[in-house]
């Protein structure tokens, strides 16, 4: 028995490049069998998901790196192809029995709308993620951020969002977690995250530190 094992799912998008640390990161640390990258940029990589998916062993663990929306996850970007709506809600029965984490904006949503009727067995989504400046005015509830965000709050996020994901991975490859731990560890590394930050601030919480709270406080887990 080999144990815990990942296939990720991260389509291409200059947008969404930073999340190239996760990987690097991982095939680093862990093992080549115990994860798979899918790296996906032409249309009919897309179209194969749908038949390699059903090949995939019930007992492992689906990642998707990239955008998305409550209804659907998006597929590549780039010059020569694009996908905004790459797996909508109707396409969710695709993951039937799988355990998902999607990393993507919204995906809370999704999950919560979408997951039972397509008979996922567990899933794990987060919230809007503000991890790029010309995505301000897409935000639900920016007017909980008190000031002016910039690009180095954007920045700091983005490296938050991926130190999170990639070390709480590693520990449910390396360590042989539950789907139920994965959530707690990245639960715990986004409350080390704020307890770090606010250590070293006095006063006023820092916009970045609002944002991990929102991540934290709004990911959503279903299923086990």
């Amino acid at each position: 028995m080999m144990g815990n094992k990942v296939h990720i799912f991260f389509p291409k998008d200059s947008s969404t490049d930073f999340l190239n640390s996760i990987i690097e990161y991982l095939t680093d640390k862990v093992d080549d069998e115990k994860i798979i990258i899918y790296r996906l940029t032409k249309r009919e990589e897309h179209s194969d998901f749908f038949n390699y998916i059903y090949k995939i062993p019930k007992n492992e663990l689906i990642v998707f790196l990239g955008h998305g929306t409550s209804v659907a996850l998006a597929g590549a970007s780039t010059s020569e192809y694009e996908n905004p709506t790459w797996i909508s809600h109707k396409q969710l029965m695709a993951f039937e029995d799988l355990r998902v984490v999607l990393m993507s904006c919204r995906s809370n949503e999704y999950l919560k709308n979408y997951a039972k009727d397509c008979k996922l067995k567990a899933g794990i989504g987060f919230p809007f993620l503000l991890t790029d400046i010309d995505e301000i005015n897409e935000s639900d509830n920016i007017e909980q951020f008190s000031g002016e965000i910039n690009e180095r709050d954007i920045e700091l996020f983005r490296k938050t969002i991926s130190n999170v994901i990639e070390k709480s991975i590693e520990d449910y490859l390396i360590s042989e977690l539950n789907f139920h731990s994965l959530y707690k560890r990245i639960e715990l590394r986004l409350n080390k995250e704020l307890l770090t930050i606010n250590k070293s601030k006095f006063g006023k919480e820092s916009l970045h530190s609002q944002m991990i709270r929102d991540m934290r406080d709004s990911m959503y887990i279903m299923g086990f």
